[in-house]
């Protein structure tokens, strides 16, 4: 999409796009919490036993909505379904790192 597109549609907003907008200008609905534990160990390079780098991540929504709590879970069950970051936290991937001299 180019830039005149977008524009076009920021500025001719549906009444439930324009609805939407003012609530979320006016007040935050979701919050994110983000916790994750570690061994220094590992970090520092003191016990080469211990894994260099999280050993877990714990993800908290509060998340002020008219929904039951069932339908925030589900919601935020598919938003995991679709999140490519989710998906390299939780599944092995193969990362490959290649240097050159210039």
């Amino acid at each position: 999409m180019d830039t005149k597109s977008a524009r076009e549609l920021r500025n001719n907003l549906t009444d439930a796009e324009r609805r939407l907008w003012q609530k979320l200008e006016r007040r935050q609905i979701a919050t994110v919490t983000l916790e994750a534990g570690m061994d220094l160990r590992g970090i520092l390079g003191i016990d080469a036993n211990v894994r260099n780098g999280f050993d877990g991540i714990k993800v908290h929504y509060e998340i002020d909505a008219d929904a039951s709590a069932e339908d925030i879970a589900a919601l935020v069950a598919q938003s995991q379904k679709r999140s490519a970051v989710f998906d390299v936290i939780a599944n092995p991937t193969d990362v490959t790192v290649t240097t050159s001299k210039t």
